[in-house]
């Protein structure tokens, strides 16, 4: 939010203020959130994963292109799930917006 508050200026004076607030995975497990963007045809996707003491132990953002948000969104759950097999996380709570990719799997 920081980095937010510093570096993000509205273009206009009217805005809303959301409080955002992440919980904590369980003892033992790590959370895993992923979004995707996309603005003006440009596509942005990122991911976080959190430990229980609230400490991020990955964080990647990347520009992917021209594609749609729902392929944005299925992207950035990708590769962060390709990054968690990687370092060997089996314990993993995913969050993300998107209910279509949520959806998918189940």
């Amino acid at each position: 939010m920081d980095y937010w508050r510093h570096n993000f200026h509205p273009s206009s004076k009217s805005y809303v203020h959301v409080d955002v607030k992440w919980n904590r995975p369980p003892l033992g497990w790590v959370k895993f959130n992923f979004d995707g963007y996309v603005h003006n045809n440009s596509a942005t996707i990122g991911f976080i994963i959190g430990n229980s003491d609230g400490h991020a132990l990955l964080a990647r953002a990347k520009k992917i292109g021209e594609v749609t948000i729902t392929v944005a969104e299925c992207l950035a759950l990708r590769d962060g799930l390709a990054y968690m097999v990687h370092n060997g996380w089996g314990k993993v709570l995913v969050e993300g917006d998107s209910k279509i990719v949520i959806d998918c799997m189940d």
